[in-house]
């Protein structure tokens, strides 16, 4: 390599450091400088006000170079789109649209479940992408502007979504329809996102309302599988069987399950084993279950245990509980 080409990755080097160096904010000779998370320089403001606020695009080459005078003096938002953010959302772009914001030093917010990834500022607008953890508080918080020449806030809220049923079981060609409950409610109208990853096996509409704090909608089955909806960072899992007998039963409860068994002298129970059989994922549960005890005398008792499903199964219910194969 010759010498210009050394001496290129040496003052890349060096630019690297001293970016790796720099501070936020750097002041020199009656300038101040602004640099970005990833060390570029951003902003540039003299005393007098006069500014220069410098362009890159994704690959770090500066595009444009704006010069503006700035006022002086403390920030003011009007507005933030959204306001409204949901548990479990991992990334979201918000913008706050005000006055005095060229020299943003810091933004930050007062719950601990939401996590500012990113920000950046021009003199009347603020952009910065943001990550809401599943088990966020919810409720009202703000968050907190500050810049060279002062500090404000504005409000938003952190909400919850939660279905019923909480997941779906369904045949091919079956509709169902899911109900979408927000809290805490809110007083307009919202229009929600509703990603579906497969249309090709669920039928799905692509925009939910939610109208004081309920929505609905429905979807349909177009062939076997398993699909995830995602809404507002929640997911959805909607099962799809194909042709079977009988009824389908999603249960995360118990199973009660007899057997018949010879004790011979009345000495004693015996146990055995009881398979359940899930649809997704393709396996058994094994547990121990009931089983009935019969006497030399011809008298019947029956003992009960349970079995613990906590996944879909295909299973015909009866009185007293729902009955599986013994095997």
């Amino acid at each position: 390599m010759g010498a210009r080409g050394r001496l290129k990755i040496g003052v890349l080097g060096l630019l690297f450091l001293l970016a790796m160096l720099l501070p936020a904010v750097a002041c020199a000779e009656g300038m101040s400088y602004y640099y970005d998370s990833s060390g570029r320089l951003h902003k540039a403001l003299r005393e007098d006000g006069s500014a220069a606020l410098y362009r890159y695009d994704d690959a770090g080459n500066l595009l444009s170079i704006e010069n503006l005078q700035i006022d002086k003096a403390p920030p003011e938002i009007d507005s933030l789109n959204p306001k409204i953010f949901f548990t479990g959302t991992p990334s979201i772009v918000i913008t706050m649209k005000g006055r005095n914001l060229f020299t943003l030093e810091g933004l930050y917010t007062d719950n601990a479940g939401v996590h500012i990834l990113g920000f950046q500022s021009t003199e009347d607008t603020i952009t910065a992408e943001i990550g809401i953890d599943s088990d966020a508080p919810s409720g009202s918080f703000s968050f907190y502007v500050k810049t060279s020449f002062g500090e404000t806030s504005i409000g938003y809220t952190v909400a919850t979504l939660s279905f019923t049923p909480e997941r779906l079981l369904m045949k091919s060609g079956e509709t169902s329809t899911v109900e979408v409950f927000m809290e805490p409610v809110s007083n307009t109208d919202l229009i929600l996102s509703l990603y579906n990853p497969q249309p090709q096996i669920l039928e799905a509409p692509q925009e939910i309302v939610i109208s004081q704090g309920t929505g609905t909608f429905q979807v349909t089955a177009l062939s076997e599988g398993t699909v995830v909806l995602r809404l507002a960072g929640r997911g959805y899992s909607v099962w799809i069987a194909g042709t079977l007998t009988g009824d389908i039963y999603v249960d995360s409860g118990n199973v009660s399950v007899s057997m018949p068994l010879l004790v011979r002298n009345n000495t004693g129970i015996l146990s055995s084993q009881v398979s359940v059989g899930m649809i997704f994922p393709k396996s058994n549960l094994m547990d121990s279950v009931s089983v009935q005890l019969m006497n030399t005398l011809g008298t019947q008792r029956t003992y009960f245990d349970h079995v613990s499903v906590q996944m879909p199964f295909e299973a015909t219910k009866v009185s007293g509980g729902v009955c599986v194969e013994i095997e």
